[in-house]
């Protein structure tokens, strides 16, 4: 089976707005931070009075506004058994 991954995209305007594209599921949102699982891995957003102005599955797209004070990527490909930590 062949899928093919979305462009993936972030732009942050004065750490107050922030728009996602490629995305693929909001993991876990409050107002403090964000997870979103995208075409590039685990994205957490951290912040204060985080708010999602605009959700779009389908489209993979993402708008949110706040006040934010960083962005972290994971690879949640790359997703480790005891074997392979215990056999590094």
């Amino acid at each position: 089976m062949s899928e093919t991954k979305r462009s993936h995209s972030v732009h942050m305007d004065n750490r107050n707005k922030i728009t996602v594209t490629g995305l693929e599921e909001v993991v876990s949102s409050n107002t403090s931070g964000l997870v979103l699982r995208t075409s590039q891995g685990l994205l957490t957003v951290a912040g204060s009075a985080i708010n999602i102005s605009k959700l779009n599955i389908e489209e993979g797209v993402l708008a949110a506004d706040g006040s934010f004070d960083s962005l972290k990527y994971s690879d949640s490909s790359k997703k480790r058994g005891l074997a392979n930590k215990l056999f590094k």
